[in-house]
């Protein structure tokens, strides 16, 4: 009975470290409750007469079993749970094992029907209550929501361990063994614990890290809002004063009854207004920030600028590589201009997904373009396609005065870096 009584508080320790990282595959309560009930009578079966040989695996097995019936999860999730379980149940008795040995028989404290037993058994069982309690507290403390790729490898020793028990005829009798033989054992069970731990702080320390750059990130994007906000109210304000001196001149027109005047002046308005916006909104914040930035020198130029952003989801780039793609197309795209003809300056800037490809491109007005500046132009580009695996550029000199610069990124899942 007392085999059975353990078992269950045994089974209520491992239920309750994967209710707490695992997720339930069944949701009716009675499904749960019939499993629990199912695997108990097998573990204290095994478990009837203690110790024994290779009782160690068989255990192990029929608590790894147990927690994929009863709970739906990745392997590695499975054994993140099970592992410790296990460990601590091993440690437990080890523990209250070498206790009993100082303070009693060895021989009464492995005999099932002693008071000695029990008392080690119920102590045993209040000990790895404790274990999970703890285990599962600093699980939550961590605060893991992803883990690395390979990262199933940190089970290889806990494993290894299982498998060294396992072939052990009684590992209770390495307690009344040499104290060298009994310390290595411990050793062996405390450095499993202790290689989860480091592993679990180093996750913690790089989910730290991914958090902090998150939060760069995030300010990056508030400082962009704020410079782009700042921008349009001073180019709204220009604008708007450049607005009531057109108008009050309209006005005049007007009252003179000046329509060719009058005519030009609103179709010049027209072309201004239309400039403007154009140049000031498009679907991209950064992008926004970038022309807004060039908005003089474009000016300056007498060089249009166009939008056409169908696809704005950037978050495979950094926000430093975005906008040093939008900075450099607006540089190449004031260079080329240079020779061309005031009237038909254009830059046009382009994005789109085809499947799982991103499209960013420009298209920029010119007359001549050398051979040593497209590639001046791919190499500029280089150090932002070595950063991102699976892209390309590809530089296009069209029939229209023209060239093509097109950047290609496939991403099957978009992460933000």
């Amino acid at each position: 009975m007392n085999i059975i009584i353990a078992n269950f508080f045994n089974l209520c320790a491992l239920t309750y470290i994967c209710n707490n990282l695992l997720h339930y595959r069944f949701e009716k309560k009675y499904i749960r409750y019939l499993i629990f009930c199912i695997v108990l009578p097998i573990l204290s079966f095994v478990n009837f007469r203690g110790t024994s040989n290779k009782k160690s695996l068989i255990i192990f097995t029929i608590f790894l079993l147990y927690t994929f019936i009863q709970f739906k999860d990745t392997i590695f999730k499975t054994l993140w749970a099970t592992i410790p379980f296990y460990t601590f149940s091993l440690l437990s008795e080890l523990i209250i094992g070498v206790i009993l040995n100082y303070l009693f028989n060895f021989y009464k404290t492995t005999q099932i029907n002693s008071w000695i037993y029990n008392v080690g058994l119920i102590n045993s069982v209040l000990l790895l209550m404790l274990f999970s309690y703890a285990f599962v507290k600093f699980i939550h403390y961590l605060e893991l929501n992803s883990f690395p790729n390979y990262c199933e490898i940190i089970f290889v020793f806990p494993l290894a361990t299982v498998f060294l028990l396992s072939f052990l005829n009684n590992y209770y009798e390495i307690i009344n063994d040499t104290a060298i033989t009994l310390l290595i054992f411990l050793c062996i069970l405390i450095s499993n614990f202790a290689i989860l731990i480091i592993f679990f702080l180093i996750m913690r320390s790089n989910q730290m890290s991914l958090h902090l750059k998150l939060a760069q990130y995030d300010k990056n994007v508030i400082d962009t809002k704020y410079n782009l906000l700042k921008n349009h109210y001073n180019n709204n304000f220009s604008f708007l004063h450049d607005l009531l001196h057109r108008c009050y001149k309209m006005h005049e027109f007007v009252e003179n009854n000046d329509i060719i005047h009058l005519d030009e002046e609103l179709n010049n308005l027209i072309d201004i207004t239309f400039d403007k916006f154009n140049s000031i909104y498009s679907n991209s914040l950064v992008l926004n920030y970038i022309i807004n930035d060039y908005i003089e020198l474009l000016q300056k130029n007498k060089i249009k600028i166009s939008s056409s952003i169908k696809y704005n989801d950037f978050n495979f780039l950094t926000l430093n590589e975005l906008t040093e793609i939008f900075s450099k197309f607006l540089d190449y795209g004031i260079l080329l201009n240079q020779v061309t003809p005031e009237d038909k300056r254009n830059i046009i800037i382009k994005s789109n997904k085809i499947g799982n490809q991103i499209i960013i491109g420009t298209i920029i007005t010119c007359q001549n373009i050398e051979d040593d500046l497209i590639k001046e132009i791919k190499q500029d580009f280089q150090p932002i396609l070595e950063n991102n695996t699976n892209s390309n550029i590809s530089i296009k000199v069209n029939s229209n005065n023209s060239i093509s610069i097109i950047l290609y990124f496939t991403h099957f899942n978009a992460t933000t870096k």
